[in-house]
């Protein structure tokens, strides 16, 4: 579903953003609808926009040579973080625009989710693995190797 913010600006104000790789690029919208995020092209960084008005709002650093690689991005439901995956996860902070924390390379690299009440980030790798981690600090906490089964 698309939050009503969200269509409400692109309908008022028609305003297009180019997205690397023929729209290929990961895009996430906010709980509340007020932030979109989306991977600059040619950029290390992460573009924020205000949804009310497509208004870029900043941007956040990519780690080095992991921008042309960045599969997915998902915000958290209090809006304070931001989580990307690639052949990692990393969680930046929203207000300092800076890495919390970031996982050693692993199979993590396709999709990523919160849980409803933000204390669990979902990751899907490219084989079967479907794992959790404590979002605040990026612990483990469990896996489902037979999620695609």
């Amino acid at each position: 579903m698309i939050p009503a913010a969200l269509l409400a600006a692109v309908i008022t104000y028609a305003r297009t953003i180019p997205i690397p790789d023929y729209g290929r690029a990961p895009i996430a919208v906010s709980q509340d609808g007020r932030m979109l995020a989306t991977r600059a092209a040619s950029s290390a960084t992460v573009r924020l926009f205000e949804t009310a008005t497509m208004h870029e709002a900043g941007t956040i650093a990519l780690p080095k040579r992991q921008y042309a690689y960045l599969a997915g991005l998902a915000f958290s439901p209090d809006g304070h973080s931001i989580a990307g995956i690639w052949g990692s996860v990393i969680v930046w902070s929203m207000t300092e625009r800076r890495v919390r924390w970031m996982l050693p390379e692993s199979d993590a690299g396709l999709s990523l989710a919160y849980s409803p009440d933000g204390g669990t980030l979902y990751a899907a790798g490219t084989s079967t693995m479907l794992a959790a981690y404590v979002s605040a600090r990026g612990s483990f906490q469990r896996s489902a190797p037979d999620a695609a089964s």
